[in-house]
């Protein structure tokens, strides 16, 4: 998900208005297209949603397209299937892992 809309190519509409948070809140989801941004892996289906403060990933959509995703106390590595580093998050206080942008 991102709130962001020139990191998303082919957007349409979509059938869903809201999307809900784990904290009972909601945002409005504006339409749905596929990521292209530079030095992430491009993934299809991604919402984008109003007012939205920082861009969420899908695990399971990184996993279900042959991407390695590794958690450990401290960062998360995301490699393709042939051991290239993609993306690296470290972990911060609020315990959520931020991206760190790699250069090409």
């Amino acid at each position: 998900m991102t709130s962001v809309e020139r990191y998303l190519v082919n957007l349409k509409s979509y059938a869903t208005s809201f999307v809900t948070f784990g904290d009972g809140a909601k945002g409005e989801i504006k339409g749905i297209g596929k990521l292209t941004n530079n030095g992430l892996p491009n993934l299809d289906n991604v919402l984008l949603v109003k007012g939205l403060t920082a861009n969420l990933i899908s695990i399971s959509q990184l996993c279900d397209q042959g991407i390695k995703v590794n958690f450990t106390k401290s960062e998360c590595l995301v490699t393709s299937d042939k051991g290239e580093l993609l993306m690296k998050g470290v972990r911060s206080k609020d315990n959520c892992y931020l991206w760190i942008p790699q250069e090409k």
